[in-house]
């Protein structure tokens, strides 16, 4: 829904802005230069950068060819625009990914590659697009689906990729099925890393620097991994955690202290998106003590209070967000804490993200 409504927006905008710009009726519109139709009035970088916009990311082919029928002008400009056609989504099929590649030149690719091609296709898309791996910039994949692709980054390093998203219905959770990605080279440049069920040993990838984090459905993965990650990239915008962090915690809280396990505290001053969902206890317990979050708008959390009691968390566990909690609580737009019957509380706290 929210895409759409950017999607609307943006195509909105479009119009208005070329409208405002171009005086003539649409009939003259169509009839005058297109050499000269749009460079009197409007800059092209401008114009280029509002199409870019109107595209969404689900049919972007399709949204580009629907924007190429407005006018023979139009039409030229967007074909001769090869960053335009870099977004891919296999959902609009192999003929339409196969055209947007090829248009697409030497830009830097942003592909998403789940339902819509057959095995047959999916293979010779896949043989495409790894001829244009150093052209990656981001990557969401179904793994079940993308066996070529997958291959791909397990031995390779793409050294454009900054966005890696990678999910998995075919859940795995043994270590023998554990995949080792980039040849086990570490993830230099990556700034937005997302693992639903996929089984990745984290520690070749040597993580840092994120801006985006999302481990979904992954008990396997540690505390210490999470946290390591977590203190390396001190520019994370979003933390996104579901079902993660078993195992031994970083350290033991001393003798005669709360049952919270004690750290030093960690501060992420930009982080404005925090999901904290389904977490063992102990884990749980220890992020909220220990996460510094001067700028957080967004706040999910869902955990089962099991072994502390529920005073005992939100006097001593919450006491070191109760100032971000102030802030966001002060101008929020939504604010809901529930209980469920089995013992699990839900609190979702947040405002308007800034753009």
């Amino acid at each position: 829904h929210d895409a759409l409504s950017h999607h609307l927006v943006y195509t909105f905008i479009t119009i208005l802005l070329v409208a405002r710009a171009l005086p003539k009726s649409p009939v003259q519109l169509l009839a005058s230069d297109p050499a000269n139709m749009l460079e009197e009035r409007l800059p092209l970088e401008i114009f280029l950068t509002i199409l870019r916009l109107s595209v969404g990311s689900t049919q972007p082919v399709t949204d580009l060819v629907t924007l190429q029928l407005v006018c023979r002008s139009w039409h030229d400009i967007i074909a001769g625009a090869s960053f335009l056609w870099a977004t891919i989504n296999t959902a609009e099929g192999f003929r339409a990914c196969s055209k947007a590649l090829q248009v697409a030149k030497n830009s830097l690719l942003e592909l998403t590659c789940g339902e819509g091609m057959n095995k047959k296709d999916r293979n010779e898309f896949s043989r495409l697009a790894n001829e244009r791996a150093d052209q990656w910039k981001s990557l969401v994949i179904d793994v079940d689906q993308w066996e070529v692709l997958l291959t791909t980054l397990r031995t390779y390093r793409p050294p454009k990729l900054e966005k890696l998203h990678m999910a998995s219905w075919d859940y795995k959770n043994s270590s023998e099925d554990e995949i080792i990605l980039l040849g086990g080279d570490p993830a230099a440049g990556l700034k937005d890393f997302k693992l639903n069920r996929v089984v990745i040993q984290l520690a070749s990838l040597q993580l840092a620097g994120l801006e985006a984090l999302h481990l979904q459905g992954l008990p396997q993965v540690s505390a210490i991994e999470i946290i390591t990650i977590i203190t390396e990239s001190p520019s994370l915008k979003v933390l996104f955690l579901s079902q993660v962090g078993g195992g031994t915690m970083p350290s033991q809280a001393a003798a005669g202290q709360s049952s919270l396990v004690s750290h030093s505290p960690i501060r992420l001053p930009f982080l404005i998106n925090l999901s904290l969902i389904d977490l063992p206890s102990p884990f749980f317990n220890l992020l909220v003590s220990i996460l510094i979050v001067p700028q957080l708008c967004c706040l999910d959390i869902n955990c089962r209070l099991e072994e502390q009691p529920p005073a005992e968390f939100f006097a001593a566990g919450l006491v070191h967000l109760h100032p971000t909690l102030n802030s966001i609580t002060s101008n929020c737009h939504k604010y809901e804490v529930s209980l469920s019957s089995w013992g699990s509380y839900d609190i979702r706290v947040a405002q308007h993200v800034p753009s």
